[in-house]
């Protein structure tokens, strides 16, 4: 099966086609957002931008778990428009505002829209496509657009300033957000059973049954892992390669294009590779992958060296995040499956904050030998922790 086969089902490739477009444009949003926070406050944009980034995070840790508690109650349409017109609406607003703590109430308010509706989408992909290999390739796809929409939304921003301000860029984001709701009314949705003993129990049930899965937990160890290498290219490629190596912007950009190539290239190949081994092998490869990059990169002293870095980087994130979702799925069912999701959507951000901060203290001394040999001992704990609990 390719990995472009789920999008012949009419109903899964108007979901897909809706979630890809508003996935661009909410990559132009938070460009747009990194601008308003200078005009709001040029002298401490840094600081705005980074509590943005904080309070993303703790909003998509602490209301997942919550929507995963209720959605079950609530039709997944209904649930999914709402979420995307509340984001319209919103949108439309922001230009509007003038002072800090307004953009931070904004932030609060739109990342939560995003953490109701990114692990009900998640979540139904298994329902609309029935098989095991369809909906592992349904999920497989919407990591890589994900990527890809890493990749792209700074070019098409950059364009789209030549002529317009970056106001403009939120009310683009709005009607990206406008055509996804438009195109998810059009979609037929399978129905679920009623009635599951998870939604009557406490909003962290969810939580609570994937952490009782050792696999699971085993998982989200090498997520903790990936989540290393992507927070490395997020928040030092500007530290190393402009501040440490004195390059310029486009040298930066380079490298996280390196990155975004890796990732979506080795993705590509995943159908391939799951019929040589498994989801679980295939993570744990990913993440020896990274911990030999690590290894490799405290040795070099060149720049470029980091572009072959970054595209590697790339590769083993992609093996690791891009088949979690499946392994998730394969634990649930009908019942718990928004609950599951949504832990799972909670958790893995609650890794990428950590890893933030981690490569954030690390990255500070710009010592290239000691940043990735930090990483390296960390990630390998992780790594023996995780085949621990495999075995059980």
């Amino acid at each position: 099966m390719s990995l472009f086969t789920p999008l012949q089902d009419r109903n899964f490739c108007k979901l897909y086609i809706g979630r890809s477009i508003s996935l661009l444009g909410t990559g132009i949003g938070r460009i747009a957002l990194a601008f308003f926070a200078y005009h709001l406050a040029p002298r401490h944009a840094g600081l705005v931008v980074g509590i943005a980034l904080v309070i993303n995070m703790l909003t998509y840790i602490i209301m997942a778990p919550i929507y995963g508690h209720y959605a079950a109650r609530i039709p997944r349409k209904l649930f999914l428009v709402t979420m995307d017109s509340v984001r319209v609406v919103l949108l439309i607003i922001v230009p509007f505002l003038t002072q800090v703590w307004q953009v931070y109430l904004f932030i609060f308010l739109i990342n939560a829209c995003s953490a109701g509706f990114t692990p009900i989408y998640q979540a139904v992909i298994p329902d609309m496509l029935p098989g095991e290999q369809a909906y592992s390739e349904g999920l497989i796809l919407t990591r890589i657009t994900y990527n890809i929409e890493t990749l792209l939304s700074p070019t098409v921003a950059a364009l789209l300033l030549l002529t317009f301000n970056f106001h403009a860029l939120f009310f683009l984001n709005a009607a990206t957000y406008f055509i996804s709701a438009l195109l998810i009314l059009t979609v037929c949705f399978p129905s679920i059973a009623k009635g599951t003993s998870l939604v009557k129990t406490h909003v962290l049930s969810g939580i609570q049954l994937y952490l009782k899965n050792p696999i699971l937990v085993a998982c989200l160890g090498l997520v903790m892992i990936s989540t290393l290498a992507g927070a490395t290219v997020i928040v030092n490629s500007v530290v190393f390669l402009h501040a440490k190596f004195g390059q310029s912007n486009s040298v930066t950009a380079s490298a996280m294009f390196f990155f975004g190539v890796g990732s979506v290239g080795f993705a590509l190949l995943m159908p391939r590779l799951r019929t040589w081994c498994s989801e679980r092998k295939l993570m744990q490869y990913g993440a020896v992958l990274l911990m030999l990059t690590f290894l490799v990169a405290s040795t070099i002293h060149t720049w470029w060296y980091l572009l072959i870095v970054w595209f590697f980087l790339g590769v083993g994130t992609i093996a690791i995040e891009g088949l979690l979702s499946v392994i998730v799925n394969r634990y649930a069912d009908q019942y718990n499956r928004t609950a599951l999701f949504a832990a799972n959507f909670s958790l893995t951000h609650a890794c990428w904050l950590l890893g933030y901060a981690i490569t954030a203290l690390l990255g500070q001394a710009q010592n290239l030998a000691h940043y990735f040999v930090g990483l390296l001992l960390f990630s390998f704990l992780l790594y023996l922790g995780s085949l621990l609990l495999h075995r059980k």
